[in-house]
């Protein structure tokens, strides 16, 4: 999952007994009703086992704009398939490269268009059995199937369902079902100022067809809406609230977890909506300071031509400053249940950081990530995600994580 917050505490009404962990442990796990709450006010890694990323990537995609397998371009996705293959989704082409272990290119499927293999806006990349691929089209609104040789199978259309607007598939249980966001659009007639609307995770079908069941319903991403201008010339800019809080979605087995970055807290659900375990850090929101919004300012500027420089200037003039950073970034899970949240990045090139926390919800430690590298998956002993170098061009590059004691890739 790609990857992109919660307020359900009458659950933690009640008794509440508490224990600490056999031999001192910092996790403190309570229980109530069922629900697992975890609270980790340290690590458990001791001396030596601590895990770290290789700075130097192990495979290396990208970055040459002379070749035409290797000019990335808007890379939204890249997986690693079971025999080592990487599958990489380009939405600028758009089209779905795969390449070897070693980096290699192997083939290209799919190109611009509406027909059977064409794609317009691919969003994501799901594996299935045999490393089927799904690919999710948010302009289409279809899931297309492709074979692990890059052949076209089919496509199923993904309609809107209960009424809410922006059905998204995000992942798929190993069962074949779905687990989908349904985000309502901005009201842009409300008026300027701070949105945050309502997302709701459905649980739909493996055909996709239906309303699905409902997981639950939780804050979606701060958005700042600015208005100006009279009658013709009246105009509504949108964007995101600078380093606001957005809620973060991870799929692990049959359960999905949902982080609010308001506090450090991961919620885990089951498919049928049950609150399985909360995962919680004693830890306080930094400040965001004005060099930290200036930084940010003029890392998007960077990227844009003249006239664009312009309208961002505009915006950034407009948004709103928060006064703390979210609690955190990004979460994901590897293969082996573990979760991984990222520390916040003010901008994309900054070192990195995220804390491990075990199948059982116990944080194990934190782990240095790769500098600039926006992580599309984690496996038993890799990362793999996107990276863009001093020319602005993209790379799919993959890590070894070392863990010792540990089996290597």
């Amino acid at each position: 999952m790609r990857g992109h917050h919660l307020c359900w505490l009458g659950l933690l009404t009640g008794l509440l007994a508490a224990c600490h962990d056999r031999g001192g442990s910092p996790a403190i796990v309570r229980d109530s009703a069922g629900v697992r709450i975890v609270e980790s006010r340290g690590p458990l890694w001791r001396r030596g086992q601590r895990w770290s990323i290789d700075q130097r990537p192990l495979v290396d995609i990208g970055g040459n704009s002379a070749d035409p397998h290797s000019d990335l371009l808007q890379v939204v996705d890249a997986v690693r398939l079971n025999d080592g293959r990487i599958a990489v989704m380009n939405d600028g082409v758009p089209d779905l490269r795969f390449y070897d272990s070693t980096g290699r290119y192997l083939a290209t499927t799919g190109r611009a268009g509406d027909g059977p293999g064409e794609f317009r806006r691919i969003a994501s990349i799901q594996l299935g059995r045999g490393d089927t691929i799904y690919l999710y089209d948010s302009q289409l609104r279809r899931v297309n199937r492709i074979a692990p040789d890059g052949t076209f199978l089919s496509s199923v259309p993904v309609l809107a369902s209960g009424g809410k607007m922006g059905l998204q598939p995000l992942a798929r249980f190993p069962d074949g079902s779905w687990v989908a966001i349904a985000q309502k659009l901005p009201n842009l007639g409300a008026g300027g100022g701070v949105q945050r609307d309502t997302v709701a995770v459905l649980h739909l079908p493996a055909t996709l067809e239906g309303t699905g069941d409902t997981i639950g319903s939780f804050p979606g991403t701060e958005v700042f809406l600015s208005t100006g201008g009279e009658g013709a010339q009246r105009f509504a800019r949108l964007m995101l609230v600078p380093l606001g809080v957005s809620t973060a979605f991870a799929l692990q087995d049959t359960l999905i977890d949902v982080g609010n970055p308001e506090r450090y807290e991961i919620r885990t659900y089951r498919a049928d909506g049950a609150l399985a375990r909360i995962i919680r850090r004693p830890v306080a929101r930094e400040p965001l300071t004005r060099g930290d919004l200036d930084r940010m300012e003029a890392d998007e500027l960077a990227s844009v031509d003249a006239r664009g420089k312009e309208r961002l200037r505009a915006a950034w003039r407009d948004a709103p400053a928060p006064s703390l950073k979210p609690a955190f970034g990004t979460i994901h899970t590897d293969q082996n249940g573990n979760l991984w949240v990222e520390h916040v990045r003010v901008v994309r090139a900054d070192p990195g950081t995220a804390d491990v926390f075990d199948a059982t919800g116990r944080l194990l430690g934190s782990v240095a990530l790769p500098p600039g590298l926006q992580i599309t998956r984690i496996g038993p002993g890799y990362v793999l995600g996107v990276w863009r170098d001093d020319m602005d061009l993209e790379h799919v590059r993959m890590y070894r994580i070392r863990k010792p004691g540990a089996h290597p890739i």
